[in-house]
C-alpha cells in the first residue's frame, strides 16, 4: 500500500518568491523523492519567512492538517533540514509535533536514523544551519549598519520618499513629497495645531487620495512622522546604536523647522484653537466665556418640527453663563464687525508694505554680524561637547554616562541647527513678495477673507490677527481683542485705539 505524504517548502523572504524559483524547485525535488520511495503527495504547504521562527502561516496550517489526519500516518517530506527550521529548539518543537500526530520525517538530502549516531548527526546538521543563519544575520546587520553610518538610509522609505530604484539612496516622491513637506511645515508654523489636523490635511489631499490604495492613515502615523529627523536630512537608528547621522538624501524641510516641530511636541502649545473644531462653527474654541474664561463650544439644536438651529454656549459647571445659548449668527456677525474695524485702509497697507520692504533691504547688512555670532555659538558648543567627552572617560557610573551622552546628543542637534543657518546665510535671499505678500494680504483684508474664503483661510485669519482668544459677554458682546504684533504696528498709523475694539466691547445688536 502506497503511503501518503505532505510536502513542505520554505524560502526566507517574499523577494525570493518573486525573483527566484526556490519554492517550485524544492517542491519538484520533493515530488521526485516521493516517486522514488513510493510515496503519494496529497498536500503541499509553503512559507516565505525566516527559519528561526516557529510561528509561520504555512507551518501552522500543516500542523492543523496533521492533527485532523492523525490516523493516516503520513510522511512529512522536505528538501533539506534547513527548510524545516534553522534553529535547534524550533526544529525539535516541529519534529515533536509531527511525531505526536503520527507523522515521520523524510528528506532527499539527509538520512534519518533513530540510533544515537543518527540523532547526533541530525543535531549537528541543525546546529550548523542555526550557526549559518545567525552568522548571515550578523553580516547583514553589520553591512546595513555600515551603510547607515555612511549616510544611506536603507530601511523602508518613509512617507514622502521612495527608493531611487538602484538601492543606493532614497529620493523625494514625486507625488507625496510636497504633501509631506506642507504637513511638516504647517505643524511647525502652527498652521496645524493638532495631530488630527495634520492627518486630515494629508488624507483629504486630492493627490494623496488619488494615488494611495488606502486613504486612511494609522493612528500613530502623524506622531511618528513629526518625530523623524530624516525629513530634515538626518537620521538615527537606536536599535543598532546608530547616532544622529547626516544622510545622503535630499531633505524636505530644514533642521530648524524640525527643531520647531520637536519643541512643539515636547511642550503643551497654547493656541487659540481646539482640536475638535467643526466646520459649522469656525469660532468654536477661539471665543471664550467672559465670565469663566472657558472656550465656547458649538452645537445644533433641533425643535419639535425637526428644524435645526446653530448655537454657541459655555459648558463650564458653576459658571453664570453655563448652558445659556448664544445664536451662532449673532456672535459671528459681531465678529465680522470686529474684523471690519481691524481692516486698515489701502494707504496704510501700502505704507506698511513700503516700510517692511525697506527693512528687508537692510537685512543684508546684519548677515555678517549674524555669521560672527553663529561662529561663537558653535565654538562654545564644541567646547562643551569636548568637556562632556572628557567626563565620560573619567566616570564609571552608567547613569552619569547616560546623562552625559544625552546632553552631548542635544548639543549636537543644536550644532546642526547653527550649521544649517550658517550655510543658509550665504544663499541668495528669497524675493520680498515670495515671503510676505501672502501674510500682507491677510493683514490688509482679514474681514474680506473671512467672508469669502473657506474654513482653512478663516483659521489663518484667527492665527495671523489675534494673539489670544477673544472673550464674549452675553450682555455686552465681544470684549477687547489682543492682536498680533503686525496689527499693533499698523494701529500706530491710526492712533493707539484706532483698530482695536473699545474697552466696553461692541454694542450687541437688537434681535
Amino acid at each position: 500500500m502506497t503511503s501518503e505524504a505532505i510536502i513542505y517548502a520554505r524560502v526566507s523572504s517574499l523577494k525570493q518568491v518573486k525573483e527566484g524559483n526556490g519554492l517550485s524547485s524544492q517542491i519538484a525535488i520533493c515530488k521526485e523523492h516521493c516517486k522514488t520511495n513510493g510515496l503519494k503527495p496529497v498536500k503541499e504547504f509553503q512559507d516565505d519567512t525566516t527559519g528561526g521562527n516557529a510561528d509561520r502561516k504555512g507551518l501552522n496550517e500543516l500542523k492543523q492538517w496533521l492533527a485532523k489526519n492523525k490516523s493516516k500516518r503520513v510522511v512529512f517530506v522536505f528538501d533539506a533540514l534547513s527548510r524545516v527550521a534553522r534553529d535547534v529548539r524550533v526544529y525539535h518543537e516541529i519534529k515533536d509535533a509531527a511525531k505526536k500526530n503520527g507523522a515521520c520525517f523524510s528528506c532527499p538530502t539527509f538520512r534519518f536514523d533513530d540510533s544515537p549516531e543518527g540523532e547526533f548527526a541530525e543535531n549537528i546538521q541543525i546546529s550548523v544551519d542555526q550557526f549559518q543563519r545567525q552568522q548571515n544575520a550578523r553580516q547583514t546587520k553589520d553591512r546595513t549598519k555600515g551603510r547607515l553610518l555612511n549616510g544611506y538610509w536603507c530601511m523602508k522609505a518613509p512617507f514622502g520618499y521612495r527608493s531611487d530604484g538602484k538601492g543606493k539612496v532614497i529620493v523625494p516622491h514625486e507625488t507625496f513629497a510636497p504633501i509631506a513637506k506642507a504637513a511638516l511645515e504647517g505643524y511647525a508654523s502652527g498652521h496645524f495645531q493638532t495631530h488630527r489636523e495634520v492627518r486630515n490635511f494629508i488624507e483629504q489631499h486630492p493627490e494623496f487620495r488619488a494615488n494611495r490604495k488606502t486613504a486612511r492613515l494609522g493612528n500613530n502615523f502623524v506622531k511618528d512622522m513629526l518625530k523623524r529627523s530624516i525629513y530634515a536630512g538626518y537620521f538615527e537608528y537606536a536599535p543598532w546604536d546608530v547616532p544622529m547621522t547626516k544622510g545622503k538624501h535630499e531633505p524636505l524641510i530644514s533642521i530648524g523647522t524640525h527643531k520647531k516641530i520637536q519643541d512643539r511636541l515636547s511642550q503643551r502649545v497654547t493656541a487659540p484653537f481646539r482640536k475638535d473644531i467643526a466646520l459649522d462653527f469656525p469660532l468654536r474654541g477661539f471665543i471664550v466665556c467672559a465670565d469663566c474664561g472657558s472656550p465656547l463650544t458649538g452645537y445644533w439644536a433641533t425643535n419639535r418640527k425637526k428644524v435645526k438651529y446653530p448655537y454657541y454656549e459655555c459648558h463650564k459647571k458653576g459658571c453664570e453663563s453655563s448652558r445659556k445659548a448664544i445664536p451662532r449668527d449673532k456672535l459671528e456677525l459681531e465678529f465680522v464687525e470686529l474684523l471690519g474695524q481691524l481692516q486698515p485702509s489701502a494707504d496704510i497697507v501700502a505704507a506698511a508694505r513700503a516700510i517692511l520692504k525697506d527693512m528687508w533691504k537692510q537685512r543684508e547688512a546684519h548677515l555678517l554680524d549674524r555669521r560672527k555670532v553663529l561662529k561663537a555659538y558653535m565654538q562654545k558648543i564644541e567646547a562643551e561637547i569636548e568637556g562632556f567627552l572628557d567626563r565620560i572617560v573619567e566616570t564609571r557610573n552608567p547613569s552619569i554616562v547616560s546623562a552625559y551622552e544625552k546632553r552631548i546628543s542635544n548639543l549636537q542637534r543644536e550644532m546642526m541647527v547653527f550649521e544649517e543657518e550658517q550655510s543658509n546665510l550665504g544663499k541668495k535671499q528669497p524675493d520680498f513678495e515670495e515671503l510676505f505678500e501672502h501674510t500682507i494680504n491677510i493683514l490688509s483684508s482679514p474681514c474680506e477673507i473671512w467672508k469669502n474664503k473657506g474654513f482653512r483661510w478663516k483659521r489663518l485669519v484667527l492665527k495671523t490677527v489675534f494673539s489670544e482668544r477673544v472673550p464674549y459677554c452675553r450682555n455686552q458682546g465681544l470684549r477687547t481683542a489682543k492682536t498680533t504684533f503686525p496689527f499693533k504696528a499698523l494701529s500706530r498709523f491710526f492712533g493707539e485705539d484706532g483698530v482695536l475694539v473699545p474697552p466696553h466691547g461692541l454694542e450687541p445688536r437688537t434681535y
